[in-house]
């Protein structure tokens, strides 16, 4: 998670036009966390396409982060990914978000294919196909070469905590490499190693700098959600934010077997009709598509249906808006389950 700038990045995740914490590895080199302290997994949640970071529901400049993705950042809540040549690539962008910033993220949802993020111009535009609504928390979790893998460890980028410690480097334990320059706003993840002045006590290694003063104080914590909605308390993340509160009582049980399948079309220049059909015993709970060709080609199609056709099956039909001599197809997603 976070940034390099006393030269340290550290993990989290991409996209196209994977959460397993350790918790054999928790630890704290000094007093306790306090009592709500989270372990687990945080991320943005989007509005308006781009990503709120202090938590505070709207996006601004003041939701900045450096490195957040690798070593790409996020600016005033849109992606700097204009440099990436795959998905989850990660690496630093130009420090301008314009039309040159679109890639696709890959996030661990669940599924077998995991969710695929369309990032256009910066924001984040589509997830499976369908258009991000507001109030989407984007996954925690980024793998492109294994999406259905929760591992913090594997992953191309994850943002965790370990007892309220920010676990920035993503290998599953709290040291002195765990630190992150800017990782929100003007907040810092200390870490010993990195360059830090004063350098921060073993004590202080992946606590939130809330002010950005290179100390733990009272003056580090907020009740604002100001660490990707999370509140914190003397530089330990809360479980709790603004919007998120205690966990309630299990609910009843749902749908089980749940998979994704796909068929993609055959690449040309005509229309295309497509369908994903879901295994024998299992219904179509959703579905969506992906358009794939060159970024000009892509932006004259029109999808004129994206919708179930029968208990087992998601369609899609996509035609050309305008006349392009480029080829191009579709591939069509649907989500099964036994339900």
């Amino acid at each position: 998670m976070g940034q390099k700038v006393l030269s340290r990045r550290i993990r989290f995740g991409s996209v196209s036009v994977a959460c397993v914490v350790l918790l054999g590895a928790m630890f704290l080199a000094g007093g306790p966390a306090t009592a709500s302290a989270l372990t687990g997994g945080v991320s943005p949640t989007v509005f308006g396409n781009l990503a709120d970071l202090n938590g505070d529901g709207v996006v601004n400049g003041a939701d900045d982060s450096s490195a957040f993705f690798g070593d790409t950042s996020i600016i005033n809540g849109a992606l700097d990914c204009d440099a990436w040549a795959a998905s989850n690539d990660g690496a630093a962008g130009s420090g301008v978000i314009d039309g040159s910033d679109d890639c696709t993220l890959i996030g661990y949802d669940g599924t077998a294919d995991g969710v695929t993020i369309g990032v256009v111009d910066g924001q984040f535009a589509t997830a499976d196909g369908f258009a991000i609504p507001d109030g989407w928390p984007l996954p925690k979790v980024f793998n492109a070469i294994d999406p259905s893998n929760p591992s913090v460890v594997a992953s191309d980028f994850a943002w965790s905590t370990i007892a309220g410690k920010v676990d920035a480097n993503g290998d599953g334990t709290i040291t002195g490499d765990d630190c992150s320059v800017g990782v929100v706003g003007v907040e810092n993840v200390l870490g010993q190693t990195c360059g830090f002045s004063p350098a921060p006590p073993a004590s202080s290694n992946g606590l939130v700098d809330v002010n950005g003063d290179a100390l733990i104080t009272a003056s580090d914590t907020c009740v604002s959600g100001c660490f990707l909605g999370h509140n914190v308390t003397l530089g330990f993340v809360q479980a709790q934010g603004p919007g998120i509160g205690p966990a309630g009582p299990a609910g009843p049980a749902g749908v089980s077997g749940r998979t994704t399948v796909s068929h993609t079309s055959p690449s040309n220049s005509r229309a295309k009709s497509v369908s994903a059909i879901c295994p024998a015993g299992k219904k179509v709970l959703g579905g969506g598509f992906a358009l794939h060709g060159r970024v000009g080609v892509v932006r004259s199609l029109v999808v004129r249906a994206s919708l179930p056709t029968s208990a087992r099956a998601w369609t899609v039909a996509v035609l050309e808006g305008r006349s392009t001599l480029g080829v191009w197809s579709v591939t069509a997603k649907a989500v099964c389950a036994i339900a």
